[in-house]
């Protein structure tokens, strides 16, 4: 994988390592929880795992996305808008997904999450699509 090299290179780097960090945090949390005899899970150590991998992600993605030129230029236009085409049949599945399972329960434990969650996936799924795109266009 070619990274880029600038001057938020070793910026984004040190996003990444407290990324994963954070995120390892929140998940010893729950291990010790459930180690402990308490299986319900902390809603602070749930947020902390998904912050985590928003930067986590958003940071990597930042270092590895290919040079792309001119920002306005055809070849990322047509990449940004299939992205969003996918990204937005993705979020329509998953609320589609997600209707079922709560009518189906009918009464979830806590739902206090899912809209943080649900623009999570809608965000990422487009920056990762959109990153696929890009580096699919490029010719190596």
């Amino acid at each position: 994988m070619k990274f880029r090299k600038d001057s938020f290179y070793l910026w984004n780097l040190c996003l990444l390592i407290g990324s994963i960090f954070l995120a390892v945090i929140g998940m010893l949390k729950i291990i010790r929880n459930i180690s402990e005899g308490n299986p319900t899970y902390d809603q602070n150590a749930i947020v902390s795992i998904l912050i985590g991998l928003d930067i986590g992600i958003a940071s990597f993605l930042w270092m590895s996305m290919p040079g792309i030129g001119v920002v306005g230029d055809e070849r990322t236009r047509k990449a940004g808008a299939k992205a969003s085409l996918y990204a937005l049949l993705i979020l329509l599945g998953c609320l589609l997904l997600l209707g079922g399972v709560e009518s189906f329960w009918m009464a979830t434990k806590d739902s206090r999450l899912t809209p943080f969650i649900l623009a999570n996936i809608g965000i990422f799924s487009w920056g990762v699509i959109s990153y696929y795109f890009l580096k699919k266009g490029d010719v190596e």
